[in-house]
């Protein structure tokens, strides 16, 4: 992964880090990923008592993306977190890092860097690899999008919701093999369980196989 740019770089431990959370010091640092920042610029966000606060003096690296924004939540592993999930706390250490009001301090001894301010090369490798196949996901998902496109929808008091699709094509409820959410995805006829490598599509009730438009 690329570091950013070092501006006399310090090693913080977490008990030394948590003294800067707006409290007991009146500078806020945050950590992501490993890397810490000072945003005290930010304090209407990060400051005690603020909706962010709970960034202030720790690595909260995967509450970034799950919306946990109690201590508790606030952890600097990514543990379960999704390939995708993994790549909004990379877009938020990035984030940091092209922010000009929040300055590059250092780094936290712990589970990104060791004692010497150095990668741990296991978890680096690991992000790369999560990272790689977030990619991989993405060019799938496009390639779906094409095979599939989204059904037309539309809802008035009178029909209540309507789908349809063109081109002699057929609505069908697709939930993908990646985990996304079901939506209506326009098919051929003939598209079965020999697509399976895509996920699965199930016909809507109360509309019949060869319809192009469904009320439902």
């Amino acid at each position: 992964m690329e570091t950013t740019e070092l501006r006399e770089e310090r090693l913080f431990k977490a008990e030394e880090l948590s003294l800067y959370d707006g409290n007991t010091s009146t500078e806020i640092y945050l950590a992501v990923l490993g890397e810490v920042y000072n945003v005290t610029e930010g304090s209407a966000y990060y400051g005690p008592g603020m909706g962010y606060s709970c960034f202030a003096g720790r690595d909260g690296s995967r509450a970034f993306v799950t919306g946990n924004f109690t201590k508790e939540g606030a952890r600097a592993d990514l543990d379960g977190l999704t390939p995708s999930e993994v790549h909004g706390v990379v877009h938020w250490r990035d984030f940091y890092r092209n922010e000009e009001k929040y300055k590059y301090i250092g780094k936290v001894i712990g589970i990104y860097y060791d004692e010497k301010g150095n990668p741990r090369d296991e978890i680096h490798k690991d992000l790369e690899t999560r990272l790689a196949l977030h990619e991989r996901n993405e060019a799938k998902k496009k390639k779906m999008e094409k095979m599939f496109p989204k059904c037309s929808s539309q809802w008035t008091q009178k029909t209540g919701k309507v789908i349809w699709c063109e081109n002699n094509l057929v609505p069908r409820n697709f939930t993908d093999s990646l985990g996304s959410r079901a939506r209506c995805a326009c098919v051929h006829l003939d598209t079965d369980i020999k697509t399976e490598s895509f996920g699965k599509f199930e016909q809507y009730e109360n509309c019949p196989p060869n319809e192009s438009k469904c009320y439902l």
